[in-house]
């Protein structure tokens, strides 16, 4: 436990000074007929800790990014409609004003870390496909939009911890 919260300032800490930056991006092999060449970009690790080194995502890496995520968002979306559904029914609100979409709306973007003990953990970071920023394959994007998100995934044990979400502009 006390290894994933290193990894929090060491992540956020990098994206404050990494938005000033460029990087040149990794092309994913599309063999399979995945479509992350559109809408994900893979950032490589600014190394600030010896805790943690560069790491490589596989083609085998991004379903596996995907389920996770997917599982976030359901759970995500299973609390949210449970908390407000009365809201969503009674006043006729449209339902994504509370929950998240489908993991394809979103642009992504990845930072791979392997700590020192031999885990695999991405930092992803996801916001709507429709974004003014145009940008985003260069930078990273800290704008607070609508259904904007970031979550730290340890692709070791196939789960997710700290997770910031965004829906309707609110935290």
């Amino acid at each position: 436990m006390l290894i994933k919260y290193k990894l929090l300032p060491i992540f956020l800490t990098y994206l404050f000074l990494y938005c000033s930056c460029t990087s040149e991006n990794k092309k994913i092999d599309d063999s399979e007929n995945w479509s992350y060449e559109n809408n994900v970009v893979i950032f490589p690790y600014f190394e600030t800790s010896e805790n943690f080194s560069p790491a490589e995502l596989s083609n085998d890496d991004l379903p596996k990014i995907d389920n996770i995520l997917n599982k976030f968002i359901r759970e995500y979306n299973d609390e949210q409609l449970l908390k407000y559904n009365e809201y969503i029914t009674k006043f006729n609100i449209d339902k994504y004003h509370f929950i998240l979409r489908d993991v394809e709306y979103y642009n992504r973007q990845y930072m791979c870390a392997l700590n020192n003990k031999g885990i695999k953990e991405v930092f992803v970071l996801c916001f709507p496909k429709n974004t003014k920023n145009t940008n985003w394959r260069e930078n990273f994007v800290l704008e607070k939009t609508i259904n904007y998100f970031f979550l730290f995934i340890n692709i070791t044990n196939n789960d997710y911890y700290y997770t910031v979400t965004y829906v309707n502009g609110c935290s």
